[in-house]
């Protein structure tokens, strides 16, 4: 579906540029013309014209777009205008547990109730989502048999979960939301297959975020202690002199090291020995404060 809605985009733009226009409209409605206009027509007749329109401009910023935040800012605010919603929210998650990350065009009560709210995995209708692996609409929240009363008394009215997933699982949830009004019908087949096109591409964002974040965790953390490695120690060392200097204030620095380190390898093995930096570790973590850092410098070598 994706290469066809390409394909059709490469064309929709030449023709723009042909007419002297700058950009175009894309639908991923990829009927015959005949039928489109037949589905408008009776659409506008009966009053239920709905925006089904994906902008291929949208497509090409979401294209360019780094910064995960940002891109789900702009898929979620084309998610719910696509089907007339008042906003949607990014439920991401870790294990067994769901919890909520990104809002847009949400009340702001809801935002500040939920915005470190986290539920079980298999509870409500994000957790039929889970299990089920597909998209649910639900017209009247409140009278649903996975209704959760937090959402209930904030005033949920309908909701569309959608999942986000890839490589056979569901990452995360798109939960597209009313709160002014129910929804006068559900979506259509082609509000559902727009929608799920930007959670595909929510979910292509996603896993490069995840792939960065873990790439950053390489390049900074030790691996066999977990502490910040010896890049990350002259990071933070020069930043604290630079701080130090223009406070004018004290600095101290500390370096530590285990003695007999070495004949802990030569008698036990190597695997003794990295358990043993690895208990040290964590033993300096415990008692550290809030405002202390440590790392490995290498070998048996801490600075603090």
């Amino acid at each position: 579906m994706l290469a066809a809605l390409m394909e059709r985009a490469d064309s929709a733009l030449y023709q723009a540029k042909s007419a002297g226009k700058n950009r175009c409209v894309l639908s991923t409605d990829l009927s015959s013309p005949a039928s489109r206009a037949s589905a408008a027509q009776a659409k506008r007749a009966s009053g239920l014209e709905t925006h089904t329109l994906i902008p291929l401009s949208l497509l090409r910023r979401l294209a360019a777009e780094v910064h995960f935040g940002r891109f789900f800012e702009r898929a979620a605010q084309a998610a719910a205008h696509l089907v007339g919603a008042d906003g949607a929210a990014f439920i991401e998650r870790d294990g067994d547990t769901l919890s909520y990350r990104f809002f847009h065009g949400l009340p702001e009560e809801y935002q500040q109730r939920f915005a470190a709210y986290r539920f079980a995995a298999d509870q409500g209708t994000a957790g039929q989502v889970i299990r089920e692996g597909s998209s649910i609409f639900r017209a009247d929240y409140a009278t649903s048999p996975d209704a959760l009363p937090a959402f209930v008394d904030s005033g949920l009215k309908a909701n569309y979960l959608v999942p986000v997933r890839a490589g056979g699982q569901t990452l995360a949830i798109l939960a597209i939301a009313w709160f002014s009004r129910h929804p006068a019908d559900a979506p259509d087949p082609q509000q559902t297959e727009n929608v799920q096109l930007l959670a595909d591409l929510i979910a292509g964002a996603l896993r490069r975020e995840r792939l960065e974040r873990k790439l950053r965790k390489r390049a900074t953390r030790d691996s066999l202690t977990q502490l910040p490695n010896r890049a990350s120690l002259e990071h933070h060392l020069a930043r604290a002199v630079a701080r130090a200097r223009r406070q004018q204030q004290g600095l101290a620095v500390g370096m530590l090291d285990l003695d007999d380190f070495k004949p802990v390898n030569d008698q036990w093995g190597h695997a003794a020995g990295d358990a043993l930096l690895r208990t040290f570790s964590q033993r300096l973590q415990q008692v550290l404060r809030e405002t202390d850092f440590v790392g490995r410098l290498g070998g048996d070598e801490f600075v603090l």
